[in-house]
Formats: structure tokens, sequence, C-alpha cells
């Protein structure tokens, strides 16, 4: 949609509106369904992380990146931390580089899961069931992709 994005009911159909002002670039929901989180594009560059009820209600920013770009992974079992992946965007060394960060919906930190070096592919990252491990794709330094899977200990 032009204004914002629909949350669509597969089983009865009905469709909820969320309404943005800028483009919805990636989402994904809470565990238990009831609450959605999604970055759109901030216009002249970046990005924001924002959240909101699947009924439409209750839209808030967590944060906004300007001249970054996040994309949105998956959500903890419990729904507290937020797997997102950064991008530089500018003209340097890194600026084709991405890295995977959480965002603690709870105490609004950001933490950094990866550092330089260790760059990461697109949005192809995850958590495994009980949220202690994260499964993604990391380039090496022969722009090769390798698949990895690492121990993560979070707190909420």
């Amino acid at each position: 949609m032009e204004n914002g994005f629909q949350i669509v009911d597969i089983l009865s159909g009905s469709r909820t509106t969320i309404l943005t002002t800028q483009g919805v670039t990636s989402a994904v929901f809470s565990p238990n369904h009831d609450r959605i989180f999604f970055i759109q594009t901030i216009p002249g560059g970046g990005s924001e992380l924002v959240t909101a009820f699947t009924n439409g209600t209750g839209i808030q920013s967590l944060f906004k990146a300007p001249n970054e770009f996040y994309a949105l992974s998956d959500v903890t079992k419990d729904g507290g931390n937020i797997l997102l992946t950064h991008c530089k965007v500018g003209n340097d060394d890194e600026s084709d580089s991405c890295f995977l960060a959480t965002y603690n919906f709870i105490t609004t930190k950001l933490q950094w899961v990866l550092l330089a070096g260790n760059r990461v592919q697109g949005t192809h990252a995850s958590f495994n069931g009980d949220g202690t491990k994260i499964t993604f794709i990391r380039l090496d330094e022969d722009e090769k992709n390798d698949v990895f899977i690492s121990d993560w200990i979070g707190s909420v």
C-alpha cells in the first residue's frame, strides 16, 4: 500500500491496515502474534524501528537511524529481543557490510552480536526456539557465504 501495509488473517480474510508514512522494508510478529515490529525507511535516508499492535493501535517508534539501514530477522520467544541486520550506507570500505545486532524491546538497548570483520549476508538470521543460539550467513574474505550457528546469551 502507498501509505502503509496490511496484516491479513489468512483464515478469516480480515485485514488491518497499519499506517506509516514511509516504505516498510521488513516486518516480524511477536511470538504471541499480538504485536508487529517493522522497519520503515526515513525520507532522505535511514531507517526506523517501529512497533504496533496487530489491530493497528499503539504505533510507537523505537529508534531512528539516519544514514543507516536496518532489517528485521527474528524475535525471541519471550518477545524481548529483536534480531536485526545493520548495514552502513555510504562510500567507505564498510558501506556494503552488514552486521548483526539485537534490540531489547523491554530495556530499549541495542547490542552488537558481531563486530567488524564478521560481515553477514542480508536478513538471513534467526534465533533457535529457546533464544540461546543464532543462525546466520557470514561472508568470508573471499566473498563466499558460510552458514554459522552461534551461542547467544542475552538478557531481557
